[in-house]
């Protein structure tokens, strides 16, 4: 008998992922998304093949903050009655605390873990709305077996310890591999606009992370997008190659990036795009020379999608990872320090731009070094240690936590 499994909830479209990836492994998981997923974290944003509908995937009519108040328990217990696990993101954990279900494993990609467990200034007309939530959510948390969460900020390590949570370091495998590792142009809306960007440009360096480094969303937010803005820059007044920075359209600093980019006079060597699909951003990535991700101080967290997606687009990635290998090593259940660019200025960021014009082959040797990491850690190999708890789990046996370590 296959163990069903319920995969709730697409952000970052993570729980697809994961869902492709238990199938794999012979585990009956289907994607059940929210009434309201965001439009770029849809199935369709993360697979090439969508013609046709996916019967294991299915649509809920709840998972928002309003309809939280208008679905019965009920209702919520018919929809997920014929699952021997569920796993999940959001409010999943307040939605099944009204339904007087457990949830199995709780998957936060960031903010569901920490912005109404923390915040306490709600003083608008909701606020009594807001409390109600906060008081299942907060509840549903304490109760599920497992919490998939890496303590790699104060915000996160705050709202563990308030919910007194047991958690583990694994990560959703965040990109499914047999997606992207022969990606073809057809199909797919913005290919040829890469591939002509490709010719005009001997150097292409990409952040598509959101532009967030100066309008204040939350302690642990910060993208540090100026700090590539800057770093190309400087780069330009040196550099002896056409060159050009792809940005996105995306974040609530756009306009500030826009004013930079102006006052710093490089208009001309940075391309805006629309905020767009993974599978267009991945093969963009794939023509590129250099991926960036977050650049202020951060460790490696369970939610570094941009960096992984620039990994296994086997890029060397720009990052700020200000840890000793042996800090992360622990951190991070034994994966290894990854592959990277590990920079902490926009004078570093430049300084590797000028050695690339010169020597390209040390920084594309570490093409197979990062595809290599990503399966490993972030990919399939992550994927079997899902596939275990999922095991243990349904089998009601103790999880062995040295099978979660990476050798």
């Amino acid at each position: 008998m296959k163990i069903k499994v319920a995969c709730v909830g697409n952000m970052n479209n993570n729980m697809f992922s994961l869902v492709r990836y238990l199938r794999d492994f012979g585990i009956d998981a289907e994607l059940l998304l929210y009434n309201r997923e965001a439009e770029h974290f849809l199935p369709q944003c993360d697979t090439i093949d969508f013609n046709k509908p996916i019967p294991w995937i299915k649509r809920l009519s709840w998972g928002s903050i309003r309809s939280f108040f208008l679905t019965s328990p009920q209702k919520i217990r018919k929809d997920l009655e014929n699952y021997d696990i569920i796993i999940g993101c959001g409010l999943l954990p307040a939605f099944l605390e009204k339904a007087h279900l457990k949830l199995n494993i709780f998957a936060p990609y960031g903010k569901d873990l920490y912005f109404l467990i923390l915040k306490n200034n709600l003083f608008d007309w909701k606020l009594p709305l807001w409390l109600v939530i906060k008081y299942y959510q907060k509840k549903g948390i304490r109760n599920c077996d497992l919490s998939s969460i890496t303590i790699s900020n104060k915000l996160y390590k705050k709202a563990v310890e308030k919910l007194r949570v047991k958690t583990f370091s694994l990560s959703i495998p965040h990109l499914y591999y047999k997606e992207y590792c022969n990606l073809k142009p057809e199909g797919l809306k913005y290919s040829n606009f890469f591939l002509e960007l490709r010719k005009n440009y001997e150097i292409i360096v990409f952040n598509h992370c959101r532009q967030l480094w100066k309008t204040f969303v939350d302690e642990i937010s910060w993208k540090g997008n100026d700090i590539i803005i800057k770093g190309f820059a400087q780069y330009l007044k040196k550099a002896k190659k056409r060159a050009v920075l792809v940005l996105f359209e995306y974040g609530p600093d756009v306009e500030n990036s826009k004013k930079l980019i102006g006052e710093l006079g490089i208009q001309k060597n940075v391309i805006w795009l629309p905020k767009m699909p993974r599978k267009e951003i991945v093969f963009g990535l794939s023509l590129a020379d250099f991926g960036s991700d977050i650049l202020v101080p951060v460790t490696w967290s369970t939610t570094n999608g941009t960096s992984v997606e620039v990994m296994m687009s086997g890029k060397p990635l720009f990052k700020n990872l200000p840890i000793t290998p042996e800090e992360h090593k622990k951190l991070m259940l034994g994966r290894p320090f990854p592959p990277i660019v590990n920079i902490n200025s926009p004078e570093a960021i430049a300084e590797h731009l000028l050695k690339y014009e010169n020597n390209p082959e040390p920084y594309k040797e570490l093409d197979k070094k990062a595809k290599e990491w990503f399966d490993k850690y972030m990919g399939i190999g992550l994927a079997e240690k899902w596939v275990y708890i999922i095991s243990c789990i349904y089998e009601k046996q103790e999880i062995d936590i040295n099978k979660l370590k990476f050798d």
